[in-house]
């Protein structure tokens, strides 16, 4: 096992200043291929997701057990139950083609009751999922078309809950993942009897881990939830970041890179700040998410050019035209009747047309974005 390295030595830039936004006709001029995010003159698209539950069916009803964040494999996306406390968990694996058809068939492929509740979820391949699972494992599924089981576990990866698993991009095994315990652990699946590769002292609790495809997928990045950024070279022993950026605001959940240099980092009021990693002390601009009250998760879609933010208590799909993003949608989970200050969603991209959510009231719907 790899020894643990400081975040503190990690840090190859200065702490910044506290950041002020660049005002918009700056950021045009002297941040190529970056985007600005506009919120006044956006398309404000209400989808309510009523409308879709009774003229769509693209939307169902897991009898209220409080949903994880999903994943998706083609026509098929798979979710698990992420409560820890509950007194039963599943995973299940659903047709997207048959939740947008008939409301008379059933959408659930198949299901499984399984031990612990599921924090994140990954396919690894067609037939593979991964989850991080109870506190600090992770479990592996196996899905053969009509049933999905547990194959098997790797215990005590980390010492509390896992926030979030990320895979290095064109592989199966290679996996970075972090949370509570304030480690950022690098595994390669391949070799189960040393399973660790390198693990780092993050000094913080993470909020999210991501490996984008960028720069050969070279890069793992995490997010603290003491309002650090960090990105790390994983192709080396990690001696220090590749960069480093403190935006000192708390409740950073989470963030996205959307391409070599462009991440947003999401808060738990609702904010995104954007920054460019080429400048490494300063924040490009500030925007206030108008309808997630609290973000916690952010997805890019290459395809569809568009990010959804999701957590408390809706998602937006912000649409990028050029060198601007502007808010196209909304699901109004906040006006349904039966969703309070407590309501939650996860939201991720089904396909370049389309967003998948599912809630924390067992609620899980496909929203079709019309970009034309």
């Amino acid at each position: 096992m790899a020894q643990p390295a400081s975040a503190a030595a990690a840090a190859s830039s200065s702490t910044v200043e506290d950041p002020q936004p660049a005002c918009y006709s700056a950021f045009h001029k002297q941040t190529k291929g970056l985007v600005s995010f506009q919120t006044k003159s956006g398309r404000n698209v209400k989808n309510s997701i009523r409308k879709q539950e009774n003229k769509q069916g693209s939307a169902h009803d897991f009898s209220h057990f409080e949903l994880g964040r999903p994943t998706v494999r083609g026509d098929l996306f798979a979710v698990a139950t992420d409560t820890p406390e509950a007194s039963q968990h599943f995973l299940t694996v659903v047709s997207a083609s048959k939740l947008e058809g008939d409301a008379r068939i059933d959408p659930l492929v198949c299901y499984a009751r399984i031990d612990e509740h599921v924090s994140d979820l990954h396919w690894l391949t067609d037939d593979v999922l991964l989850g991080s699972t109870g506190k600090g494992n992770l479990a592996m599924f196996e899905f053969d078309g009509q049933d999905v089981k547990h194959t098997g576990n790797i215990r005590d990866v980390c010492q509390s809950y896992i926030r979030e698993i990320a895979v290095q991009p064109g592989t199966i095994n290679s996996v970075a993942l972090g949370g509570f315990d304030q480690k950022l652990n690098f595994l390669d699946l391949n070799r189960p009897d040393a399973v660790f590769t390198q693990r780092l002292d993050m000094q913080g609790i993470i909020g999210s881990v991501k490996w984008a495809p960028f720069h050969g997928g070279s890069y793992v990045s995490c997010a603290l939830d003491d309002g650090k950024f960090y990105l790390f070279d994983a192709r080396v022993k990690i001696k220090e970041a590749s960069f480093f950026f403190d935006s000192r605001k708390e409740d950073m959940y989470t963030h996205e890179r959307y391409n070599e240099f462009g991440v947003l980092l999401g808060y738990g009021d609702g904010e995104m700040k954007h920054i460019d990693m080429r400048k490494a002390n300063k924040v490009l601009h500030t925007v206030q998410d108008p309808y997630a009250e609290a973000i916690g998760n952010i997805a890019f879609s290459a395809e569809a050019q568009a990010f959804v933010v999701s957590g408390f208590t809706d998602f937006s799909v912000w649409k990028v035209n050029g060198l601007e993003a502007k808010i196209h949608s909304h699901a109004d989970f906040g006006d349904a009747p039966r969703r309070g200050d407590g309501f939650a969603c996860s939201t991720v991209w089904f396909d370049s047309k389309t967003v998948l959510s599912c809630d924390n009231s067992g609620e899980v719907g496909l929203f079709l974005q019309d970009f034309a």
